[in-house]
């Protein structure tokens, strides 16, 4: 499975997660289960360099469904640090 990270709007809070299956509107995500994903956050994809918005559409245990909520592009400069 990739990895892939959620970040809060605000830029505070990195989740790291995995990604079961990807589409262009949005993804299956498995998380930690005691992880509190946020509505809305940053998805970001290491590897691919790109970062979009999304919102959580279901969660069932450590799976989420999300939606993507605009076009996959690449991070600002001032969001680089996440990568890691």
């Amino acid at each position: 499975m990739k990895s892939a990270k959620l970040i809060s709007l605000d830029r505070t809070t990195v989740t790291d997660c995995s990604i079961r299956n990807i589409s262009k509107t949005g993804a299956q995500i498995l998380v930690e289960s005691q992880v509190t994903v946020p509505k809305e956050f940053y998805f970001f994809q290491p590897k691919e360099n790109v970062m979009c918005q999304a919102k959580v559409m279901w969660r069932k245990e450590k799976l989420v469904g999300i939606h993507f909520t605009s076009g996959h592009e690449p991070p600002p400069a001032t969001m680089r640090g996440f990568r890691n």
